[in-house]
């Protein structure tokens, strides 16, 4: 379905836009969640807006000090924004996923606080923090 990212931002004071068209369903056919299968590949996508473009190669290379002790195929895209797309706030991110042999995907998503709110994440911190908590989904307690 078309989903179309017109400007990218961070949490506040916000700024991103998207629009998103789907076709309406008049019937939703069961799940049957039997095999979870074993995992396949690592996929995900990290981002920066507002901030060096390097952030977004160092949360890459930490997350993939973490899992590719697990799996060898992994691939995370880096995507830097600036100017009028990457919204009205500065930030950086992470979204990382996994596919099994049966089709199954987890993911887990990680960004840096606003300005004067909450804890600051470097983006090795942050990538570390992600890979954990993919790994905490793939592997509950």
């Amino acid at each position: 379905y078309p989903l179309c990212a017109l400007a990218v931002s961070d949490e506040r004071p916000g700024g991103g836009e998207i629009t998103f068209t789907c076709p309406v369903r008049r019937k939703l056919t069961p799940l049957q969640f039997t095999d979870p299968g074993k995992l396949k590949r690592f996929r995900g996508s990290a981002f920066c807006m507002k901030v060096a473009p390097g952030f977004a190669n160092r949360i890459v290379d930490s997350t993939r000090g973490i899992v590719n002790k697990l799996l060898s195929d992994v691939y995370i895209y880096t995507d830097h924004a600036k100017g009028p797309s990457s919204g009205n706030s500065p930030g950086f991110g992470l979204s990382l996923m996994v596919e099994s042999t049966t089709g199954v995907m987890l993911s887990a998503d990680v960004c840096s606080h606003a300005k004067n709110e909450g804890e600051t994440i470097t983006p090795e911190d942050l990538g570390k923090k992600c890979a954990v908590k993919l790994l905490q989904e793939i592997r509950p307690r």
